[in-house]
């Protein structure tokens, strides 16, 4: 097995079928598997899911244990993490697996990511601005990892232990991964398009939510003094959580 899909997933009925669909109408002689982690779907996800995908009975109760249930399941010697409202154009596998096999220095990438939205006065200011910042660093050699579409070879993962359970787990593999001396990329050599459901239901607090997301992880994997951490996660994270599968 070449590539192994994964896809968390939480009352997704409504739009998760878009997201298999994109998976399966790739243009690709590569041989890949499908696997959606479920966190306890009361609709109609898990039946839907079933038509194109594994789904494990195992729930995934956090971003990071159905990510890592999923990669534990799969056999394929690519693991690539979609959120159930992103799809993929027919190339992009082909593409992925093309510039990770060229770039030896290269264990993970996260593709560019679109977010189509009906309010694009608003909307399409902030995309472009968390476009640039992921886009330049990554130029630079400082490539940021997106759980929206993420890209990683299965003996890279497995090696760092896969997601840790913290606010931000991509970021957080992100820096596991380059303890191994190899790099990270946003590869805007292909694409996805992903649902701005959040952004347009909270134009204003959407990128604060990640901001502090963030620096709370950082301090979470720090060498701060205990004391520090402590007062840090009860200040800023009693509003942010551990992510749930969403």
């Amino acid at each position: 097995m070449d590539v192994s899909f994964i896809i968390p997933a939480l009352n997704e009925e409504k739009i998760i079928e878009s997201c298999l669909e994109s998976i399966k109408s790739q243009k690709t002689k590569l041989k890949f598997e499908v696997i959606v982690v479920d966190g306890g779907s009361k609709d109609r996800t898990v039946k839907i899911a079933r038509r194109y995908a594994k789904v494990p009975k195992k729930l995934g109760k956090t971003i990071s244990s159905a990510r890592n249930l999923g990669a534990d399941m799969a056999k394929g010697k690519l693991l690539v993490f979609v959120d159930a409202d992103t799809t993929l154009p027919p190339e992009y596998i082909n593409t992925v697996w093309d510039r990770l096999g060229r770039k030896e220095n290269v264990v993970a990438l996260t593709a560019r990511i679109i977010y189509p939205s009906k309010k694009r006065r608003f909307i399409e200011p902030l995309v472009k601005a968390i476009d640039f910042m992921w886009r330049i660093p990554s130029k630079l050699g400082f490539g940021r990892l997106v759980g929206v579409n993420l890209a990683v070879w299965k003996w890279a993962f497995d090696r760092v232990g896969g997601f840790p359970e913290t606010f931000s787990e991509d970021l957080a593999l992100q820096w596991r991964l380059r303890k191994l001396r190899k790099r990270v990329e946003y590869f805007d050599g292909t694409y996805v398009k992903s649902s701005p459901r959040r952004a347009e239901d909270n134009i204003l607090g959407i990128m604060p939510f990640y901001w502090v997301r963030d620096f709370l992880t950082w301090v979470h994997v720090s060498r701060l003094p205990e004391g520090w951490k402590k007062f840090l996660m009860e200040k800023l994270g009693r509003k942010v959580y551990l992510a749930p599968i969403r």
